[in-house]
């Protein structure tokens, strides 16, 4: 800072005690307003901290919430797959125990008719008789 001195004035003390006064005063101005601007600039950038920190809480709750969901639809699916195989297994299980008496209702009429075929003695007489013509 440039003060300017009167070039028609004598320098005393009293004019230097001055000078030295307002150029103090001066100086402890400029230096509150500069304690002044680093004070705003602070108090903006915890402004600014305070919601960068409120973004990131909201962000890390949708992520949370996200994340539950994601881990029920998860366990939904699992326990779908889970019901899905046991109702298969039953019905593999109801098809195996109905082709089981099937067959063993195939067996009895075959072993039925063997028994009929070698019990009716017309029957093997007929047999016979087919035996003798070939």
């Amino acid at each position: 800072m440039a003060f300017p001195y009167p070039s028609n004035t004598r320098m005393t003390t009293r004019a230097v005690e001055k000078l030295q006064f307002d150029r103090r005063r001066q100086e402890q101005e400029a230096q509150a307003l500069q304690r002044f601007a680093q004070a705003n600039q602070l108090q903006s950038m915890h402004n600014q901290s305070d919601a960068n920190v409120s973004s990131r809480r909201r962000s890390n709750h949708i992520a949370q919430l996200t994340a539950e969901r994601m881990l029920e639809e998860s366990r939904q699916q699992q326990y779908s797959a889970k019901q899905r195989m046991l109702r298969e297994h039953q019905q593999n299980e109801q098809l195996a125990h109905v082709m089981e008496r099937n067959k063993k209702q195939q067996e009895q009429k075959e072993r039925e008719i063997q028994r009929i075929c070698e019990s009716s003695e017309e029957l093997r007489e007929l047999e016979a008789f087919l035996k003798t013509a070939l």
